[in-house]
């Protein structure tokens, strides 16, 4: 969501960024996934779904996480780990990436039900249809090399 958001500022302000890098961000969200098969509105009311919760728990966004890969993140991790228990900088490594990943807050139900809506089941972004504060999110304003 966070690297979505630096791409939509970029748009809107490309003169104020010289370099963004950006890893495994949606931009295009109509692409075959895991996480676009859920939120599809044929199998997804978000708007059921953020009157019942409200704010989005941590434990929902972070099982949706989990479960994108659940042979690796509940079994192969855990293998790896057990291999290199000996190895204390792995340990240390292990410990603090678990620690980060398990950090978590609850989303705003009202941003989750827009980016849902807007980017997984409208797919505005990449439509060059998204409107921020009356703004028109263009791609093309991007100067990007692929």
């Amino acid at each position: 969501m966070g690297g979505t958001m630096s791409v939509i500022y970029c748009a809107l302000y490309p003169e104020d960024i010289e370099n963004l890098i950006l890893l495994t961000t949606g931009v295009d969200f109509g692409v075959d996934g895991t996480l676009s098969l859920w939120n599809d509105k044929k199998n997804f009311d978000v708007d059921k779904f953020v009157q019942a919760h409200g704010n989005i728990p941590a434990e929902y966004l972070q099982t949706c996480f989990l479960m994108m890969k659940p042979v690796q993140n509940f079994i192969s991790k855990y293998i790896n780990f057990y291999e290199n228990i000996e190895d204390d900088k792995f340990v240390e490594n292990f410990v603090a990436m678990e620690k980060w990943l398990g950090d978590n807050i609850a989303l705003a139900g009202e941003v989750f039900r827009e980016f849902v809506k807007y980017f997984y089941q409208q797919n505005l972004l990449i439509k060059n249809k998204l409107r921020i504060s009356g703004k028109t999110i263009n791609l093309k304003k991007l100067n990007a090399l692929f």
